[in-house]
């Protein structure tokens, strides 16, 4: 990144800072302006240098930071941008999920070094506030500061007792260097020890004879002098003559006592309540102070006990001594993939009935999954493993998840002989109803990648609705073949084609055969190689098994069932409407079951005991299904071979807070 206006096009956040920020504007104050960019993939990952911040044209107080030297800023709690995390809603003019990232941790990049960092600042403020008033009264001369003011006779060797430091400045002198801003003097025929800037002038060669003096030369308080030379005149130069006029008047600059009188109110809430408070509810008497109306020994005596406070807030406040950095670059890596995901999406080509998506975004964790199953002989096809492996920002964790499972039904011969798990080792395993929860608390919200997600996903979410579990989302899965496809043109590739391509040791699989966890592991060294490839995350694929459209779209309201106390009614939720109740149809109770999902109740036959092993209910989805579609309830009656044979529909009568509509 170059310039300021492609770092403008980067923008993750923007907002009113200064005197609008803290409700102490006046309609003549000006508009300061603040924000944070994100530089794009290329600037932050190639060794070049970037920039850190920009400030605006000329006539303007904008300034704005790239994400890696605000979070720096924040890690030592700086003044100048810790107020952006806290800014009120309504001083904010863009704001953008990726900075949304950072607000919700906001709690965690605060700690007692604010104590320091805001103290640190307002003591600074104190003294130039104490220099400007003093420079009011005794204004600096416009030549700056000379060494030789600030040289003292430090030992007398043979300079007549009534001597004085003025005396040295006539006659004929010679210095040479004894040690740090130390010098022995001599009588010399010419020559000073001085030159005509009144610099001191040291020279190598010892003369003749005895000296006369050590003298010593204060360089802190020539620098400490000189620096202030700078600043009186730098102030005169660029000072606003109405303000000076004021401050004059009243003895002190207000506006800058009251800026630190509000950073040191600011550090101490936020050391007991961590929280900044931006916006000031003390707004009134800030005022007064800026206006001058305070005298300036009772703004001194304020500034003194808010010291005290501060000091004592930091000595009971719950806030870690530093912010936690590892957390630190967790964010800003988390916030610069979001940023890099937005800036893709705003630039890329939108085509009307576009059916893509980028590959996973550049998140922090992508799960990888592959799902073994029993075939189709049974006529519907079930789970029999599960494997999930774990990626955090491109590193496996080396956490996992697997599991077989008991499928209730026969493998077909064909899907045997890929995975080898016998009809008789399965029944012995979990159902995924039993397991389910925990796989899908490991996957979360996180991006899934499959080889043939199209197929994993069919399979696992009827695996899922039957179990009465969430169904995975389907634009939550990504499909590496369809990836691969967009890397590799032309060529259709399955997982053992893959890894020969990307140069990944498949050997295991060749020597065990297929298996859920297995092949997920080398899907990830599928994954992690392609993601090294260039241009990997600007691939866009199909979405998986349908298109985003489809996958948005209502075929039935938006509603939940649940259970009433009673366990013979169920409550149909509607998210709009409110509530109602509905009977559970009669059924026998020594043959059948009732089963809830998010979005139907089922009554199915139980499973028949006392054989070999527990196959599946003849009819899982019968003999009732009652659920809502087109805003009726439904009542769907089956026969054992799950043919209809009834289907009674009713009006719904929501209820909202008790009205029965």
């Amino acid at each position: 990144m170059e310039n300021a206006e492609q770092a403008k096009q980067c923008l993750i956040f923007k907002c009113r800072a200064g005197s609008h920020a803290y409700g102490m504007a006046k309609p003549s104050s000006d508009l300061d302006l603040r924000g944070v960019f994100a530089a794009p993939r290329k600037q932050v990952i190639a060794p070049t240098p970037s920039l850190e911040h920009f400030t605006g044209g000329a006539g303007t107080d904008e300034v704005y930071y790239e994400l890696s030297k605000f979070m720096n800023l924040v890690s030592t709690q700086s003044p100048n941008v810790l107020d952006l995390l806290w800014v009120s809603n309504e001083d904010i003019i863009l704001n953008t999920e990726a900075w949304s990232i950072l607000l919700r941790s906001r709690d965690q990049l605060l700690s007692k070094q604010i104590k320091n960092s805001f103290g640190g600042y307002a003591n600074g403020e104190f003294r130039r506030m104490v220099s400007r008033a003093r420079w009011h009264t005794s204004p600096l001369p416009v030549e700056p500061p000379k060494q030789t003011s600030f040289v003292t006779i430090g030992h007398n060797i043979n300079l007549p007792e009534q001597v004085v430091m003025g005396d040295l400045f006539n006659g004929c002198w010679k210095a040479v260097s004894c040690g740090q801003d130390l010098f022995l003097i001599y009588p010399a025929q010419s020559g000073n020890w001085f030159n005509a800037d009144h610099s001191i002038n040291v020279v190598n060669q010892k003369p003749e004879g005895e000296p006369a003096a050590i003298l010593k030369f204060d360089r802190d308080k020539y620098e400490a002098a000189k620096k202030e030379h700078k600043s009186y005149w730098t102030w005169v130069k660029n000072r606003n003559e109405q303000r000076s006029s004021i401050e004059k008047e009243i003895g002190y600059d207000g506006k800058n006592a009251a800026h630190l009188i509000r950073i040191l109110r600011t550090a101490s809430e936020a050391l007991r309540t961590g929280h900044v408070q931006v916006r000031r509810p003390d707004r009134k008497e800030l005022l007064e102070i800026r206006n001058g109306e305070w005298s300036f020994d009772k703004v001194r005596d304020e500034v003194n006990r808010l010291e005290e406070e501060l000091n004592q807030a930091a000595r009971v406040s719950t806030l870690p001594e530093r912010v936690a950095m590892e957390r630190v670059s967790e964010l800003t890596v988390e916030v610069y993939e979001a940023a890099w995901w937005q800036q893709r999406a705003a630039t890329a080509v939108q085509v009307k009935g576009d059916d893509t998506q980028f590959v996973p975004p550049p998140r922090d964790r992508i799960v990888v999954l592959d799902v073994e199953g029993t075939g189709k002989s049974s006529g519907e096809r079930r789970s029999v493993e599960i494997g999930l492996v774990e990626i955090i920002t491109g590193v496996r964790t080396g956490r996992v998840f697997h599991s077989y499972l008991n499928p209730m039904t026969n493998s077909s011969y064909h899907a045997a002989q890929i995975h080898g798990l016998t009809d008789e080792f399965l029944s012995t395993q979990p159902t995924l109803e039993q397991v389910g929860r925990e796989m899908l608390n490991f996957i979360g919200e996180s991006p899934i990648i499959a080889h043939g997600a199209a197929s994993d996903l069919s399979m696992l979410n009827y695996d899922l609705g039957k179990a009465g579990l969430p169904l995975l989302p389907q634009e939550q899965m990504y499909c590496s073949e369809k990836i691969a496809r967009q890397i590799f043109p032309g060529v259709t590739l399955g997982l053992d084609s893959l890894c020969v391509t990307l140069g990944i040791d498949k050997s295991v699989r060749d020597v065990k055969g297929h298996g859920a966890l297995l092949d997920a592991s080398l899907l990830t060294d599928c994954v992690l190689k392609m993601m090294e490839l260039p241009g990997y995350f600007e691939i866009r694929t199909p979405m998986h098994p349908k298109s985003k459209v489809a996958a948005k779209r209502k075929t039935t309201s938006p509603v939940e069932i649940e259970m009433a106390p009673c366990g013979t009614k169920v409550i149909i939720k509607h998210r709009e409407c409110g509530s109602t109740v509905v009977d559970i149809p009669e059924y026998p109770l020594d043959t059948h079951e009732v089963y809830l999902t998010a979005r139907a109740l089922i009554i199915r036959p139980i499973a028949v005991e006392g054989e070999e092993r527990h196959p599946a209910p003849h009819n899982p989805r019968g003999p009732s299904i009652v659920t809502m579609a087109k805003e009726q309830i439904v009542r769907i009656w089956t026969d054992k071979d799950g043919e209809k044979t009834d289907v009674q529909q009713q009006e719904p009568h929501f209820e909202i807070g008790g009205l029965r509509l």
